[in-house]
């Protein structure tokens, strides 16, 4: 039988807006874990399969009944993990996680498409399923900072950070991979608790600095 992923699991959230080269650095980065889960949005994907990810020793989760899928999940070979196919489509993909030999977590994928109004029908149908059974889930995806399903009072504007110290930066979108890796706005805060990221999967390696950084930005209040 296929052992517990240990406590010390990496797991990293990405979006790679079908990039050759965002692939290869997400690969770059799973290389050299040990033990790792990964929640992929928009893959790099040619001829129905999601491509960059192949020839890695792990597993990687995808719906093949579709021909472009913008959710997928990878996990390294030594995680248990059992695809939850009622809720596994071309926008979602979730995998329940064997950690102890009684206990289960449950990841999930999910792209949300800009023109639709968050959360998604199946999001909501997971975390509803996750409610009546018990289990803890934990879901990858690029959303807006605070909406009810995920326990705040009220929605913020999608796509659009609230935090009072990025508001000048009107040149694009304030997303959170903005703030975190680009937004001159907060280039000091950045710089002291994160140094100088490249890319999202080095700064979720980073998650005391993280933490910090969010802290400072009001993220977490």
């Amino acid at each position: 039988m296929m052992a517990c992923p240990s406590s010390k699991t990496s797991l990293v959230q990405a979006n790679l807006h079908h990039s050759e080269t965002a692939s290869a650095q997400l690969r770059k980065w799973l290389e050299v874990q040990r033990t790792a889960i990964a929640l992929i949005q928009e893959p790099w994907v040619g001829a129905g399969k999601i491509k960059g990810l192949n020839n890695l020793k792990g597993k990687l989760f995808y719906s093949s009944e579709h021909d472009k899928p913008r959710a997928c999940i990878y996990t390294t070979k030594d995680i248990c993990a059992q695809p939850l196919t009622d809720f596994c489509s071309r926008d979602m993909y979730a995998v329940a996680i064997q950690y102890t030999q009684e206990s289960r977590l449950v990841v999930a994928s999910v792209y949300m498409p800009e023109e639709d109004t968050p959360p998604p029908h199946d999001l909501s149908r997971l975390v509803n399923f996750c409610e009546r059974t018990g289990l803890e889930v934990v879901i990858g995806t690029d959303s807006n900072a605070h909406h009810p399903l995920w326990g705040m009072e009220k929605p913020n504007e999608r796509g659009v950070t609230d935090s009072p110290l990025c508001r000048a930066c009107m040149g694009e979108e304030e997303t959170a991979a903005h703030v975190l890796l680009k937004c001159p706005e907060v280039a000091t805060y950045r710089a002291k608790h994160l140094g100088t990221p490249g890319s999202l999967p080095e700064v979720a390696c980073n998650i005391k600095g993280l933490l910090s950084f969010f802290g400072e930005i009001s993220w977490l209040e």
